[in-house]
């Protein structure tokens, strides 16, 4: 999605924390693997057992130039 894709941001719901957990771990990796030009995205996981700080990081528009 995100080397084919309009700029924008990518939403994905999962189960719970251990699955999220589990996704960004993979993604993050996965990432580790893409030319530089392409790394200008980050992860940012919601779920309950987050302090509400965390939380909020879902909410805030990503920076000029990168993917949520």
């Amino acid at each position: 999605i995100h080397l084919e894709e309009d700029s924008g941001d990518i939403l994905v719901f999962l189960t719970g924390q251990e699955e999220i957990e589990s996704v960004e771990r993979l993604v993050l990796d996965r990432w580790q693997h893409l030319a530089e030009d392409a790394k200008k995205n980050f992860t940012v996981p919601i779920y309950s057992a987050l302090p509400s700080e965390q939380q909020m990081q879902a909410f805030k528009p990503a920076p000029h130039g990168f993917r949520n």
